[in-house]
């Protein structure tokens, strides 16, 4: 059994919050570590043959449809927020001076020096 398939037996007895799996748990279980363990689950979000959300418990298969949107309703608020963060970010910057270099912004330009006179 790969390491996949050893994940999604031990997710699929997770259903409800209340019985869900720590990313720490799920690493020791697999035997990988915590940072292969969060690619795997980001990679292959889509095969598990169960929808799989997060929360601060841990990994779990949502009991129902509320239980499903609630955390899909949490997702998007909080991806609304870091893209708002980011323009308030990125335009604060660019008001003090950092100028834009395609889709990164460069170093304010030095302050300009007189040339003396001979």
């Amino acid at each position: 059994m790969n390491t996949f398939e050893r994940a999604s037996q031990i997710l699929s007895a997770s259903v409800g919050e209340q019985k869900a799996v720590t990313i720490n748990s799920l690493a020791a279980l697999l035997g990988i570590s915590r940072r292969e363990t969060e690619s795997l689950l980001e990679t292959k979000i889509d095969a598990f043959p169960f929808p799989l959300v997060s929360g601060a418990s841990g990994y779990y298969i949502p009991t129902d449809a509320d239980d499903l949107n609630h955390y899909l309703a949490s997702l998007h608020s909080r991806a609304s927020k870091i893209f708002k963060r980011f323009a308030r970010v990125r335009d604060h910057a660019i008001a003090l001076g950092y100028r834009r270099s395609g889709k990164r912004l460069a170093n304010p330009a030095g302050p300009q020096m007189e040339l003396p006179l001979q």
